[in-house]
């Protein structure tokens, strides 16, 4: 079995590589940016290809085969919407920044840098090296890491033996949160983001489950892509190195440690020594400037109708925690029925927010009255910081249910840990993780 699945990342990253010369043969000829529809057939097609015997070996019934087909064909068809449909309707999020993004990275690609506008235009000027100046294949990417962060979902239910009954509604949340579909089939940054802080995690569970030192390690440097892409994701740092303090591998369950804390507190200091005097800070922490409380709760925001809590003003550090706390319950709820402007409104809040309440309540519960208690805490302590992160940051109804979505990886991964689920352990005997 061992030798089989060997093979299998053996063919795969030949496949990949063979692939990625090709193309980049083509547009180094020149063929990518004359002939576009060329390269954009050859990777639809073997994505397609690859994408549908992936899910058919993986899924053991066609339930679940289907539902994951369906989630891929429904973000393709949103990929060909946004394209070649926009003047008919335009799918939600796109817009004024996926147009810049492209604009930017188009110039970039010229040999123009006069202007910065994030990291992201660089990301997709590499593409654009690779591919040709092809707007199709930088979206249709976006929709394989949607496939990847899947396919990390999918070895998460292996590795905590999710019996297949219970993988539907997980299966359901990756193809069909609608949010995650518009944001993994246009040309947003935050379906990257999405696979790497999911992919880093998974690696940190993997850890916590083996405790293997290269997991630990390549949890700690997949941070960084998405951290330069965002600040936010710099917070799985914060939660690892807490979880490192606190979690005793050999028990499989939290442990209060004073010497681990210790440890754990000096490598926070130590890595914010080194981001500091090497300069990474201007990579890692660009959104990130002055830590004063007015910097952190006085952020100028664009006037918009999907506003929230404008009036809300932080004058005091005793004011803070509780208008946090209130700000984070608007940033992971919102729209809230009050807040209303009509039927769009109705429909987030019935598509993100409500669903995202009754399954963040499920995996509270099921933490509580199962005990299960060491891996959805690491879950759930990466999502808790995130919405820490953004809660000051964001305003707007149409920007929180757009970075919210940067957690549904991490999120799904603590839900499937709140699923009682047993594994045959050391002895024989079949114990439930995270006891």
């Amino acid at each position: 079995m061992h030798i089989r699945y060997n093979m299998h990342i053996v063919f795969d990253s030949t496949c990949l590589m063979a692939l990625l010369l090709l193309c980049f043969f083509c547009t180094f000829l020149g063929i990518s940016d004359r002939n576009p529809e060329i390269i954009s057939i050859l990777i639809l097609g073997i994505g397609s290809l690859y994408i549908t015997l992936y899910f058919g070996r993986k899924c053991k019934s066609d339930l679940l085969f289907w539902i994951l087909m369906a989630g891929y064909g429904i973000r393709l068809a949103c990929l060909l919407l946004d394209l070649h449909g926009r003047d008919f309707i335009t799918i939600l999020h796109s817009g004024a920044d996926t147009e810049g993004f492209y604009k930017v990275a188009s110039r970039y690609y010229q040999g123009d840098y006069d202007r910065f506008y994030t990291y992201y235009p660089y990301v997709l000027r590499w593409f654009f090296e690779i591919f040709g100046q092809n707007r199709f294949i930088v979206q249709y990417i976006n929709v394989l890491c949607w496939f990847l962060t899947t396919v990390l979902v999918i070895k998460t239910c292996d590795l905590f033996e999710v019996p297949e009954k219970k993988r539907v509604i997980v299966y359901v949340i990756m193809a069909f949160w609608a949010n995650y579909i518009f944001l993994s089939s246009i040309l947003l940054r935050e379906s990257i983001m999405i696979f790497l802080d999911t992919y880093s995690f998974y690696f940190f569970v993997r850890w916590m489950l083996l405790g293997k030192k290269t997991d630990l390690g390549l949890a700690f440097l997949l941070v960084i892509p998405p951290t330069i892409l965002h600040t936010a994701s710099i917070v799985l740092w914060v939660a690892y190195l807490f979880m490192m303090a606190v979690w005793d591998r050999k028990r499989q369950k939290i442990i209060i440690n004073f010497r681990k804390c210790v440890k754990s507190l000096m490598l926070l200091l130590l890595g914010g020594i080194f981001v500091y005097y090497t300069g990474m800070d201007d990579f890692l922490l660009s959104y990130i400037r002055d830590f004063s409380l007015y910097a952190i709760t006085h952020r100028g925001f664009e006037e918009s109708g999907s506003q929230y809590l404008m009036d809300m003003d932080c004058q005091y550090w005793s004011q803070f925690l509780p208008f946090t706390i209130i700000r984070m319950f608007y940033f992971v709820f919102s729209p809230l029925p009050q807040d209303m402007r009509g039927m769009g409104d109705f429909m987030a809040f019935l598509c993100d927010s409500l669903p995202f309440f009754f399954i963040t309540i499920r995996i509270c519960w099921n933490m509580w009255k199962k005990n299960v208690k060491g891996y959805v805490a690491a879950g759930l302590l990466c999502c808790v910081l995130f919405v820490m992160i953004f809660a000051w940051g964001t305003a707007a109804t149409g920007t929180a249910l757009r970075h919210r979505t940067l957690m549904i990886g991490i999120w799904t991964m603590a839900y499937i840990f709140s699923v009682e689920t047993k594994t045959e352990r050391g002895n024989g005997q079949k114990r439930m993780y995270g006891i």
